[in-house]
Parts: C-alpha cells; structure tokens; sequence
C-alpha cells in the first residue's frame, strides 16, 4: 500500500448519554439528608416536613436569590385558623427551618450544582429574647410521682420522668434506653454510659457518662427492672434488650402523643401549667451548675459539646449567685489585707481606725 494512501475508519455514530431519570430537587434533599449520618427520629422527621415543604415551593421556580427572599416571604405569610385564632409562623421557628435550607445551599454549591451563595440570601429575621429557662422545684417533682402512684396508666410515664429527672436525657434518649448502656453494681459505682440519639452522628462528642446514685428513685427503679428480665418482646432488628420491656414499643412512641399524656399528668398533679417535659433537663443542669459542679464534668453529664450550649439550660438560683458573690468578696478582700481569715468577716475595728485615719 502506498505510504499516501488512506485508511478508511468506518464512522462510529454519535449517541446522546440516555439517562434513566432526572434527579429531582427531592432526590437531592434525601441524598443531603442522607449524608448527616444517623439522626435522631423527631430530627429525622422535621427534615422530611422541611424538605416537603421546601420543594412543593420550588417546584416551577429557578434556584436564585430572588427564590430565596420569595421563600421566606412565604414562610412569614402562612396563616392557619385554630381555636378561633389566627396564628402564624414563629420568628424564631422560621430561623430554624431557614438554618437547614442555608446548610442545603451551601451543600449544593460545593457539589457544583449551583454557582452562586444562596445560603447568604436568606435573610434572618428579628426575633424576641428567648423566654427564662424553667425548672422544676423538688416539691413539684415529688408532686409528679405522688400522683402517679397507684396510677397503673401512667407507671411509664413515671419511670420516663424519673429517668429524666436524675439524668438529663431527652424524651428519645429515655425512651431507647437499653441494658447495654447500664451499669449496676452492688459494690461499686454505678452509671448511664450512652450516646445522644440527637447528636450521635457526632462520635465521641455526644457521649454522656452519668452517675447512678445509690438508693435514689432512679436507681431503686432501675434495680426492680433488672429483676424483672421481661426480654420478650423483640423489636423489628432484633434488639431486645430496652431497659422498660413491659412497655413494648416505647422506643416507637409518637413523641407528639406522649407529650400530651405529661401535660395531662403535669396539670393533674397541681404543678405550673408551663412546664413540660423537657424542662427536667433544664432541671438536671441547673441543679449541677448551682451546686457547683465543674463546668467540663456538667459538660460530661449531658453531653454538651461546649458550655455556651449548657447556658441555654441554665437557671441560676439566688442562693447560688449570692455564695458565689460572697465568696467573690471575701476573695478580694483577703487579697487585700482587710479581711479576717478565722471568721471570713470584715475585721471592722480596723475599718474604723482606717476611716478615723482618712479624715
């Protein structure tokens, strides 16, 4: 063959990439979500509502900022008619859902399917100073347990605020409580070794180490428990070890249900009408915080990562900031001279020389 020949390479055609299906705004919720790791199941929930809502809205709309304001106009114009009110969206409750939408933009502009940063034209709306965190009083925790008592209809709801009360875990880490994450000793110490359901994704961050009192409520109730082995019940992957088994499907519960059963309990038993349910968590860390308890061993208990996070539990008793400010004074004082450290008061006989001298 000469060398100017041509070698005739048949054409291949060209074929457009055929795609099963678009990916939908939908699918990428799901796959952000998805992505979070293990969330806990009224978190798993409200991401689902959001994202619903979310993209029901975008539907027909170009992902950009002007659909972002349109967004959040939307949110602020919802109205629903109930017990012959008006009511809208709370401020603050829209602050929240937007939090999530921004985390979404943001995770679509890092995988490259938008350009610009939505998340930044979101606005954020002015919301009031968060309410006093309450707390319930031992009087009225005791009142609780008083009224249940005798109450076969309640002896869940009993155990769930004991539990809540002596640990500080939330409504789900009580209700997924499981022997694993229990150590009870006759001789020797004691506790709840356990993971946040709500920040699990987290590791080691959301790891609480609580102390098990010996002889209190909760650790009385705890010990009857265990005698009990009530191990029939099997959940739908086999776990069967839930530490309250005579109340098989606990760890399901409709937290919006059970809710409402510890409201009715809370105002039968004659205690303020405000508070609920996870006001004993409030409990639980004011009451280590104003018995001054290290902040990092509180931090420990609950599984807060940061003591900032701890404040928004808090509720300071006087009794509490007066010691600290006593102790504040007799710090200085000491430091300068003019205290006497036998008594902790003020030697006033040299006040008075020092006065005398001054003028």
């Amino acid at each position: 063959m000469s060398r100017h020949a041509l070698t005739i390479i048949p054409e291949i055609p060209a074929t457009e990439p055929v795609l099963k299906r678009m990916v939908s705004l939908e699918d990428l919720w799901q796959m952000f979500v998805k992505i979070k790791g293990e969330l806990a199941p009224r978190t798993l929930e409200n991401y689902g509502a959001i994202g619903q809502r979310f993209c029901a809205f975008m539907d027909g709309r170009a992902l950009n900022q002007q659909a972002m304001v349109e967004w959040v106009t939307h949110l602020r114009d919802i109205r629903w008619t109930g017990a012959g009110k008006v009511h809208s969206l709370n401020p603050r409750y829209i602050n929240e859902i937007n939090t999530r939408i921004s985390g979404f933009m943001r995770w679509l502009r890092v995988m490259g399917l938008v350009v610009a940063h939505l998340d930044e034209a979101i606005p954020r709306l002015a919301t009031e100073a968060p309410p006093e965190s309450q707390t319930f009083t031992n009087e009225e925790y005791e009142k609780v347990k008083a009224y249940c008592t005798g109450r076969p209809w309640c002896q869940v709801h009993l155990w769930l605020i004991i539990l809540g009360y002596r640990t500080g875990m939330s409504i789900a880490d009580c209700c997924n409580l499981r022997w694993e994450d229990v150590t009870l000793r006759d001789n020797g110490p004691s506790y709840i070794d356990i993971f946040r359901i709500k920040t699990k994704r987290l590791g080691g961050k959301s790891r609480c180490w609580i102390p098990i009192i010996p002889f209190t409520d909760v650790h009385i109730w705890l010990m009857h428990l265990k005698k009990q082995e009530r191990f029939n019940y099997v959940r739908h992957d086999g776990i069967r070890d839930f530490v309250h088994q005579d109340a098989p499907g606990l760890h399901q519960c409709k937290f919006a249900s059970i809710y409402r059963d510890f409201r009715n309990i809370f105002q039968r038993a004659g205690i303020t009408p405000t508070l609920t349910f996870k006001h004993l968590r409030n409990t639980f860390c004011s009451n280590l915080v104003n018995s001054n308890t290290n902040l990092a061993l509180v931090c420990k208990m609950t599984g807060h990562q940061n003591v900032t996070t701890l404040l928004r539990y808090l509720k300071p008793d006087w009794q509490s900031l007066q010691d600290g400010l006593a102790r504040a004074f007799h710090h200085a004082s000491e430091a300068s001279g003019t205290i006497n450290s036998t008594d902790g008061m003020p030697d006033w006989d040299d006040v008075l020389e020092e006065k005398q001298a001054y003028q």
